[in-house]
């Protein structure tokens, strides 16, 4: 066993001492080269070699050279470039959003350490729109807290999300918003104002007078070559808005004319 130095004393010093990295299990310190820690690593082919602690956690080194020749054909593959990505967030201090992941305490279970059982756990990303997400933001990245989820997804399972729970559901309050037809923002303003999470999910939304008047005019049925439909109506099949249709019936166009003559769209002078 090597001797304690002063590296080792140094208080930011991580002892990987007895820690397994894909196939290289920590015998020993090994140096310091040019700031560069090295510890002494056996792999499970017996072979021993020095490796930097930067490759350990960063994943870029699983294994002796014989032994990590990939085998699987997918290194270049979305579903290697997530499992990497996961690898070096949660081992390598200095990854990006290191303090959010590995700082936090996540880590990445022994078996996924191997990128084939990762692939075989959570086979291939369904879209480019899917990357690998955590039922539990606290839980660690293992087989029964992951799945392939879409950004929208995601964005929902955020440690900041609001979640309510209701009739025996829990759900991020975007999720309420959208089986309630109750904007989310209107939500969030009930809840800020001291209403129960029930009195916030099943109110209905009073429409102003404004929206009234405004489902009025777009309701408002015109009649054109032997056809019949409201303004909305009306407003899609002629590519004119709605705005514009009505504000041409309010000067008393007719409803041939006001269906039929182009918008002029005006050029800005230079």
């Amino acid at each position: 066993m090597a001797e304690v130095n002063s590296t080792q004393r140094h208080p930011n010093f991580q002892d990987l001492t007895g820690q397994q990295f894909g196939k290289w299990t920590v015998l020993e310190f090994h140096s310091r080269i040019n700031g560069c820690i090295r510890w002494l690593c056996r792999c499970e082919c017996g072979k021993e070699k020095p490796v930097t602690a930067g490759s350990l956690r960063s994943g870029k080194s699983r294994a002796c050279k014989s032994c990590g020749m990939t085998t699987h054909g997918k290194t270049e593959s979305p579903e290697y470039r997530v499992w990497g990505s996961m690898i070096k967030r949660c081992c390598n201090p200095k990854a990006n959003r290191y303090d959010r992941y590995g700082g936090r305490g996540i880590s990445v279970c022994e078996r996924w350490q191997s990128f084939e059982a990762f692939f075989e756990d959570m086979g291939p990303r369904p879209s480019p729109k899917h990357s690998i997400e955590r039922r539990n933001n606290d839980g660690n990245y293992e087989k029964a807290n992951c799945y392939w989820a879409t950004w929208k997804e995601q964005a929902r399972n955020k440690r900041t999300s609001r979640m309510l729970e209701f009739n025996g559901k829990t759900m991020c309050l975007a999720a309420w918003a959208e089986e309630t037809g109750i904007a989310s923002k209107v939500l969030c303003l009930r809840l800020r104002i001291g209403w129960s999470i029930e009195r916030a999910l099943t109110t209905p939304v009073q429409k102003t007078r404004k929206d009234q008047g405004r489902n009025r005019h777009n309701n408002r049925v015109l009649t054109f070559d032997g056809k019949k439909m409201c303004v909305t109506e009306w407003s899609e099949a002629t590519r004119i808005p709605s705005v514009t249709l009505y504000a041409r019936l309010k000067y008393g166009w007719s409803d041939e004319r006001a269906l039929t003559t182009p918008v002029q769209v005006h050029k800005r002078k230079c």
